[in-house]
């Protein structure tokens, strides 16, 4: 039985340093110009997508560094070795310290063209709920949102 936690926002983001020597792309268009950071087991396609109120397009990132799970890119990201889109709640933190900037503010960033994900809280059903796992669930409710929207 699961429950639905948090939508997952994913930002798009770089080091300054990175961009101060590769610029930054204005539109998502130019991202193709720059080396995209992505996860290397095949889940994310050859496109970010982006929307911008009733404005969708796609970004073909040409070069790309495949990297394996999310602490990873984050670590690769850090240290300027290209674009990454990752959750929120992975990046928020980064942003908060100065060690990553949001790139293309003004649009919603997504791996996926037609949806974004969402964290789900997977349980066994039944008619009673443990109380251990009723306190867990909600918990990461409240936590969870709280991460991916802390002041940047």
């Amino acid at each position: 039985m699961p429950a639905i936690c948090s939508p997952i926002t994913p930002l798009l983001v770089a080091s300054p340093a990175y961009l101060a020597r590769h610029g930054e792309p204005a539109t998502p268009y130019e991202i193709a110009g720059h080396n995209c950071l992505i996860r290397g087991h095949g889940r994310q396609r050859q496109h970010w997508y982006f929307s911008q109120g009733y404005t969708a397009v796609s970004g073909r990132r040409a070069r790309q560094s495949h990297l394996i799970g999310g602490t990873p890119l984050l670590d690769a990201a850090r240290a300027g070795c290209g674009l990454l889109l990752l959750s929120s709640w992975m990046v928020q933190r980064g942003i908060n310290e100065g060690s990553l900037q949001r790139v293309l503010p003004g649009w919603q960033a997504s791996p996926y063209e037609s949806r974004n994900d969402e964290i789900h809280a997977v349980f066994r059903g039944g008619r009673f709920l443990k109380p251990q796992t009723r306190a867990f669930i909600d918990f990461l409710v409240e936590r969870i949102p709280a991460l991916q929207d802390a002041p940047s």
